[in-house]
């Protein structure tokens, strides 16, 4: 097992074959009451102080029983990859094979052979097991450790997480990151994230986001 595929797949700098064009949300049409746990090695690594975020051990934030997303937001099923996540109706989400995978409150294009760029809501099925997705997200080696802890997500085994880029990776220094990994059966996990670069203000508002998202997601299959 090597950090590179998924390193490419987290910093947003995998390399694609075609270009695909946001669609807008209501115009176009791509984790439930999680109990935590004390974090399971954490690991604080030294950067500068202004790029890395104060740990912390906010409760994640609920939606009222029963329900799986505000009313303000849409579904998006992706039944190839086998799920369905809510996302805000006024946001942007990609076409083909982005549709469901990638969201953000502009319109956004993923350019042919380029970076993906860094984007507000991001959703993926992935052919790692948990563990496997958890040791590679945390590396010490390209992360900060914030946040790393066991919770329960959609009655399923998960992970919370929050990290900082050390610049050693493929992202430069202080890209944040934000979100969860959850056991969606068979072996495999699924990931549901948020990433800003060091100075994007929106990021506290992203991850309230990413923590709604977590609860509207649905396994198809």
């Amino acid at each position: 097992m090597t950090v590179r595929p998924l390193a490419r797949l987290l910093t947003g700098a995998a390399l694609v074959v075609i270009a695909a064009t946001a669609c807008g949300g209501p115009s176009g049409e791509p984790s439930a009451d999680p109990s935590t746990s004390a974090p399971s090695g954490q690991a604080v690594l030294g950067t500068e102080e202004t790029t890395t975020p104060t740990p912390t051990s906010a409760p994640i934030v609920s939606l009222p029983p029963g329900e799986r997303m505000p009313a303000s937001w849409r579904p998006c099923d992706n039944p190839p990859a086998g799920y369905s996540i809510g996302y805000p109706e006024d946001w942007h989400t990609g076409e083909g094979q982005y549709r469901c995978r990638f969201f953000h409150p502009e319109p956004f294009t993923i350019p042919a052979n380029s970076e993906f760029p860094r984007l507000a809501l991001n959703a993926e099925q992935t052919q790692y097991t948990v563990a496997e997705y958890r040791a590679l997200i945390t590396d010490p080696m390209y992360y900060t450790v914030v946040l790393n802890e066991d919770v329960t997500i959609l009655d399923r085994p998960g992970v919370r997480f929050e990290t900082v880029t050390t610049g050693q990776g493929l992202d430069e220094s202080g890209v944040r990151r934000y979100g969860y990994i959850i056991d969606a059966g068979g072996g495999k996990a699924f990931a549901v994230w948020t990433v800003a670069l060091p100075g994007e203000t929106r990021y506290d508002n992203w991850k309230f986001t990413v923590d709604i998202a977590r609860s509207s997601v649905r396994f198809l299959h």
